[in-house]
């Protein structure tokens, strides 16, 4: 028989893990569990206004199709409209439209970096960089987020001043961090920039969490600022809208001028050759983006809610911490009562039918701290706690 050979830049077996076996066990036996890691807000009950999406996309110039690889001008200049609603000015010629976030990454990483190369990402954070990275035959390299007891994670300088190797090429940072919820402050926006500037590599925010804030005033977006390197930075519809279903993101160039012209010269080669976003969703974007403060105060209202329920009962519980949070989708829990988090996990998930995620899936580096989601139903999310609360105590 032949040899058939395939890339080794794709995982071909992960598995999965005990807590994946053990949900998958339970649901075949008809067990309902309080899912407390919800992160679709489809699932968590949240519907655009249907009459808004149907507006939106029966228009008669979805039956044209005129693609450009920046995305079609409608769109563009949409997307544009968001930020002069924040009070940012960004050039339509500088946004750039993709399917996903996903799709951007991996755009971006073609555009920065060759086979081998190295992208820092930050640590605790989702786990989606390490694999796109591998995907495009680079090198995800971590850097740490300092996350002492009851502070606001801040980036690690000496960490990140010791990974950047002479094949680093972009830096990644998420804005609010997911799950942490903390956003960029100003002297640490300061570091990085200024560290790309120096080093010579990009800099990539990630900012589709942005909107979601639970601070008194909310942070301004790094695009508010002028930047010494070059900057990408993304969002899309799946979360400022809660239509991940609608497949459209972005990102903005940004920085010096020279770096810009050099940088989108050729992503307009690369994107031309992709031309992944479908008419009908950019022909919808304006229609759809002037009507994303209905579900975004509603999303707001909620995590609001199921924050300030886990605060309050957590305060009446010795060795629990919950951490501040600014804005985003997702809290961290540090239990100091429990030593290791998959086996509390699971004891949680068999006994209690609740799902809680352990930190170590967002690389969080002890074994004390739990993750959950803030979209959850309010009486799911309560009901969850409540059965948190006994299983602590039986722990």
């Amino acid at each position: 028989m032949s040899r058939l050979f395939l890339s080794d830049r794709i995982p071909y077996d992960t598995g999965t893990n005990a807590i994946s076996r053990l949900l998958e066990r339970l649901r075949r036996q008809g067990v309902e569990v309080l899912n407390l890691t919800e992160t679709n807000p489809v699932k968590a009950g949240f519907v655009f206004p249907l009459e808004a999406l149907h507006a939106g996309i029966v228009q008669e110039s979805i039956s044209g199709y005129d693609p450009h690889p920046r995305g079609l001008q409608e769109a563009r200049e949409a997307i544009a409209g968001y930020y002069e609603e924040h009070g940012i000015h960004v050039h339509p010629e500088a946004i750039y439209c993709t399917s996903s976030t996903s799709e951007a990454y991996s755009m971006l990483f073609k555009l920065l970096a060759d086979p081998g190369d190295e992208i820092l990402v930050p640590e605790p954070s989702y786990p989606l960089f390490d694999y796109l990275a591998l995907f495009e035959a680079l090198k995800p390299v971590p850097f740490r987020l300092g996350y002492g007891k009851g502070a606001k994670p801040m980036v690690n300088r000496d960490s990140v001043e010791t990974v950047c190797s002479n094949r680093t090429r972009a830096l990644i940072i998420v804005n609010p961090n997911n799950p942490t919820g903390s956003y960029l402050d100003e002297d640490d926006r300061k570091f990085l920039t200024e560290f790309c500037r120096r080093r010579g590599i990009a800099l990539i925010v990630d900012e589709v969490f942005h909107d979601y804030c639970f601070l008194e005033t909310k942070p301004p977006s790094v695009l508010s600022q002028e930047m010494p390197c070059l900057q990408f930075t993304l969002n899309g519809l799946s979360k400022t809208l809660c239509l991940p279903q609608m497949k459209l993101s972005w990102f903005v160039v940004s920085g010096p001028l020279r770096y810009q012209r050099k940088a989108q010269s050729r992503l307009d080669i690369l994107l031309d050759f992709y031309l992944s976003v479908n008419t009908p969703v950019q022909v919808a974007a304006p229609v759809l983006l002037s009507r994303r403060e209905e579900i975004q105060e509603a999303v707001r209202l909620r995590c609001r809610d199921n924050l300030a329920f886990l605060q309050s009962t957590m305060k009446e519980i010795d060795g629990i911490d919950v951490y501040p949070v600014e804005g985003g989708w997702s809290v961290v829990m540090k239990v100091w009562r429990i030593d290791d988090e998959e086996e509390f996990v699971l004891r949680l998930l068999e006994d209690h039918h609740v799902l809680m995620h352990p930190g170590y899936f967002y690389n969080f580096i002890d074994g004390e701290n739990l993750v959950l989601s803030l979209l959850p139903s309010i009486e799911t999310f309560r009901d969850g706690i409540r059965r948190f609360v006994k299983a602590i105590y039986d722990w």
